[in-house]
């Protein structure tokens, strides 16, 4: 089997939007945190980003990706 940092860099780029809906950027889902995820942009950067502040849709995806994986954390597992 594929260790979850493997199966987590095959994630594909996918558009996230903020909960306001003003702000987007591509991205692929890096970590899952607590209370944050990390992005790894198109453009070559990261960024880390609040659950508070993600759209309901990304927010869905998050959940399904978190379950899909089959960890609570994925920023836990890859400290390990």
């Amino acid at each position: 089997t594929k260790s979850v940092a493997m199966r987590v860099s095959e994630l594909p780029m996918r558009a996230w939007t903020d909960n306001t809906g003003n702000y987007q950027t591509v991205g692929r889902l890096e970590k899952i945190g607590d209370t944050h995820v990390r992005l790894f942009k198109q453009n070559g950067r990261y960024s880390t980003v609040s659950l508070e502040r993600l759209s309901q849709a990304d927010l869905e995806y998050v959940a399904q990706m978190r379950e899909q994986l089959g960890v609570v954390s994925l920023e836990k597992v890859a400290r390990r």
